[in-house]
């Protein structure tokens, strides 16, 4: 059903791989109830097992998984910013392994996808970098699309849809520039500073400029 019909939060569709393993399991199968070989039967009762073995070790992978994504402090167009996925397995006994996500950003209107390097281990948490360089200005949304994963074998491809988002706001590009005082200009004397009020416009205890 899943493969017919996917929902928006849960897709499972088939592989490649998936799609060539059950054209073999049917001709083997075929095959076995034509020749009544009981080799072949155990061959057809392999390949049908490590299917669903797949789609169950696929749904362990996925549980107890906690993602989210940070968005970096500072950008200034034209400057690498970083955002951040930070991933947590709050399993007990199982590891997770071969997880993808997919993010995008108003600011390069491509899809890109952060693969998980190694497994992680149970109650351990990680982050995946994610490296972009924004070209204007202005304020941007981070998405986070979706988790995908093709373990254990490639048969299925299961993901996970995700709405989190987050903006980010990008300031114009750095500029250099030369500060020239007019050489016709003079300088006005401003008297002897006093810390009482006085007469004058001076102002009083401004603290230093940060």
């Amino acid at each position: 059903l899943r493969q017919i019909l996917p929902s928006h939060m849960l897709q499972t569709r088939l592989t490649l791989t998936g799609w060539c393993l059950i054209v073999v399991s049917f001709g083997i199968g075929l095959a076995a109830y034509n020749t009544a070989s009981n080799i072949l039967f155990l061959t057809l009762s392999l390949l049908l097992s490590s299917l669903v073995l797949s789609g169950i070790l696929s749904w362990v992978n996925f549980r107890k998984l906690q993602w989210a994504l940070q968005a970096p402090l500072h950008l200034k167009v034209g400057e690498v910013g970083m955002a951040e996925v930070d991933l947590a397995n709050g399993k007990t006994l199982f590891p997770a392994m071969a997880i993808c996500f997919r993010v995008n950003s108003e600011m390069t209107n491509e899809t890109e996808r952060l693969y998980m390097q190694q497994a992680l281990g149970a109650g351990e948490s990680c982050k995946l970098e994610w490296t972009f360089v924004p070209q204007q200005r202005g304020s941007f949304q981070l998405r986070l699309s979706g988790v995908q994963s093709q373990f254990p074998f490639g048969f299925l491809q299961k993901t996970i849809g995700s709405d989190s988002e987050t903006s980010v706001l990008v300031w114009p590009a750095r500029i250099n520039y030369i500060f020239q005082a007019s050489p016709g200009g003079q300088r006005i004397a401003a008297g002897v500073s006093r810390k009482h009020a006085g007469l004058g416009n001076d102002l009083l205890n401004i603290r230093p400029y940060v």
